[in-house]
């Protein structure tokens, strides 16, 4: 927010209740600066406190009270260290100021001035005079309205997993069980004569996959009571069953021939409704699993393997005093950490090269310094939430998963440079980091990638040519952006909030911005936005005062709401075919004369709502939302007879003339 400086010919203008007339000399004291000088906030705010002094004058108090720093104001306003002899408007502006700023400082600096604890002793004062007048919430505080950019940012959110539950299940006779831990094998069960025990031996690496199986147990034939064959027991045919599966595979049995036995050794096929069988496993979850297939009283078990891509499939599940990791052609896959070492170098592990860290491995851990020499790919969450990991060496990274080092908020690299294969959404977000390069060649940055990185000062594009959703939002120490110059389309908030940052070259060719997607990027010299730009999101370069002008696309329906907020543009032409200008979308700029089209049917509130000198033309007469347009001797307006602008002229005391019609409804 903007801060107002008020000296003793201001503070007598408060006395004597002559708000209004120091806001307007305020705003063209402001004005008269250099262009590059001016500043569009505080000619917002001013512009801001007269509207509330016009809705409510008491309420004029309480909104120009923020713009003033604090102790001056209390100093000026009080000459008298006592309470009783301030007048109403004093008091009220004294009220106004702790509980609009909410501080206790504010309360203690009204203590100091007038020896009067506000806080304890204004009570009943404060209900009659201001606090009944407050909006509150239903518990009866004071409620705060947002910003248009707070109540945008509160609306992003993502959708989150449902939480997966493996079951198997079976017949009555059958196997019904939920299995909660990959690691331990489910128990099956069956009829009183029925199968009830497991199997313990564990397939080995290289081991021939089985192409026929019998079952674990053999039960007792059944006395014939004549000489015709009787039921035995079953096996399966595995020859085309597929045994290894990767994340997210769906189980199957295609491949799969069951046959029933019998006592003279004869078989008979059967189909997989005949028996009950395992129906689902987690196959979002590293493990062997032993999958059951019960026909009467005999079970037959089958082992299959999950795990997490195609270089693992099938590979054989290994463990030592800190790690378990998945033995892989490629080396050793780890897939967790027992150890509490705050530095690793981890080249290898029992003699076999670190080749990945699986998802989660270090998440939440407390270690500080990790060396991974060898390693090729860090999987999603990786070292998420991390806070003392400081260093974290990747040289040879080429693939980083989603969120791999989010939460990071110490480390200072980050080894992104050769993640050609994937880099990942969330990657860096509320990390630690200073600079980053991206991989050469990369065509999109992904959402979130460095969203809220304090520290992050330089950022090298690489030549990316989008820019993914909230990318480097908020990242207040951000001043150099190198490799912009194929940008061509930036998500929503993707440098919101980057007040220091600058682009090495101006993004020229931009075709498409989202919601706040440069909003508050008051260096980036943007100079003339052309026609290419066709698709403008809701303050997508609100107080973006490097923007000097644009040419919008002729196929634009609608201006959105703040797109343009605070720009230095001072002049635009609104394509024929536009529809609607919505609510703020020029406010606080430099404009100094507009054409409304006649095919314009809305403007919204403070479309143009701007102190410059202004002339606006109506070709039309749409419908204009009160305090469309800032009420001064700098506003004029030109419009047809009988027109909604007049009659806006008439209600606003805005300076207007008629214009007359000519053949082909040219104005003159």
């Amino acid at each position: 927010m903007a801060q107002i400086t008020i000296d003793s010919a201001a503070v007598r203008a408060i006395r004597s209740d002559d708000i209004e007339a120091l806001l307007h000399r305020m705003i063209d004291a402001e004005l008269s600066k250099n262009e590059e000088d001016i500043d569009t906030g505080f000619v917002d705010e001013c512009i801001n406190a007269l509207i509330e002094i016009e809705q409510d004058k008491d309420k004029g108090f309480s909104v120009l009270i923020p713009l003033v720093s604090a102790n001056d104001y209390l100093n000026g306003i009080t000459g008298k260290n006592n309470w009783n002899t301030l007048s109403r408007a004093a008091r009220i502006a004294l009220l106004a100021a702790v509980f609009t700023t909410s501080t206790i400082a504010v309360n203690a600096a009204v203590e100091g001035v007038t020896g009067v604890n506000l806080i304890k002793e204004a009570g009943v004062y404060l209900q009659n005079a201001f606090y009944n007048n407050t909006p509150k919430s239903d518990e009866g505080t004071v409620i705060k309205e947002k910003t248009p950019i707070e109540s945008t940012i509160e609306e992003i959110s993502l959708p989150q997993p449902e939480a997966y539950q493996p079951v198997f299940t079976g017949t009555e006779e059958g196997y019904v069980e939920d299995i909660d831990d990959a690691d331990e094998k489910p128990q099956p069960t069956g009829t009183e004569e029925g199968y009830g025990g497991i199997i313990d031996d564990e397939p080995q690496q290289g081991e021939a996959k089985p192409e026929h199986i019998t079952p674990a147990y053999i039960p007792t034939p059944e006395t014939p009571t004549n000489k015709d064959p009787v039921f035995t027991h079953i096996e399966a045919d595995l020859t085309d069953f597929k045994h290894d599966y990767i994340y997210g595979e769906e189980l199957t049995y295609d491949g799969l021939s069951v046959y029933a036995v019998f006592s003279d050794g004869s078989t008979q096929a059967l189909s997989l409704e005949e028996c009950t069988v395992t129906q689902s496993v987690d196959m979002h979850k590293t493990a062997d699993y032993t999958l059951r297939i019960i026909y009467k009283n005999s079970v037959l078990e089958i082992r299959i393997t999950v795990r997490p891509d195609e270089e693992t499939r099938g590979s054989e599940i290994r463990s030592n005093d800190e790690f378990d990791y998945l033995l892989t052609d490629k080396g050793a896959y780890i897939t967790a950490y027992r150890g509490a070492q705050p530095s690793l170098y981890l080249a290898e592990t029992d003699g076999n090269a670190v080749y990945a860290i699986g998802a989660s491995v270090f998440e939440g851990s407390e270690v500080e310094t990790v060396e991974l020499p060898n390693a090729q790919k860090l999987f999603e969450n990786a070292f998420k939430d991390c806070k003392q990991l400081n260093y974290c060496s990747t040289p040879n990274a080429e693939y980083i998963g989603n969120s791999a080092f989010e939460g990071c908020t110490s480390l200072q690299n980050a080894d992104a440079e050769n993640a050609t294969l994937y880099l990942g959404k969330n990657a860096y977000a509320g990390s630690g980091i200073t600079d980053i390069t991206l991989p050469e060649g990369i065509e999109a940055v992904p959402a979130n990638l460095c969203r809220e990185c304090a520290n992050l000062v330089s950022v090298n594009l690489n030549g990316a040519s989008t820019i993914g959703s909230s990318a480097f939002s908020d990242c207040t120490a951000l001043e150099s952006v190198i490799g912009t110059e194929n940008i061509r389309a930036v998500g929503d908030t993707a440098f919101y909030g980057d007040e220091k940052a600058d682009f090495e070259t101006a993004p020229s060719g931009l075709q498409s911005v989202g919601t706040s997607g440069f909003a508050y990027c008051k260096k980036i010299k943007f100079g003339v936005l052309s026609e290419a730009l066709a698709e403008i999101g809701d303050y997508a370069f609100m107080y973006c005062t490097g923007v000097t002008g644009v040419t919008l696309a002729e196929d634009i329906k609608i201006i959105p709401q703040g797109a343009f907020w605070g720009t230095r543009i001072k002049s635009v032409t609104l394509p024929e075919g536009l529809e609607r200008i919505e609510a703020a979308a020029f406010m606080s700029t430099m404009l100094g004369k507009v054409t409304i089209p006649e095919s314009v049917e809305y403007i919204g509130a403070r479309a143009f709502q701007t102190a410059s000198a202004l002339t606006v033309t109506f070709e039309g007469s749409p419908e204009i939302e009160n305090a469309a347009f800032f009420k001064s001797s700098r506003l004029k307006f030109y419009a047809y007879e009988n027109s909604s602008a007049v009659d806006y002229a008439v209600e606003n005391e805005i300076t207007y003339e008629i214009m007359e019609r000519s053949e082909g409804n040219e104005a003159h």
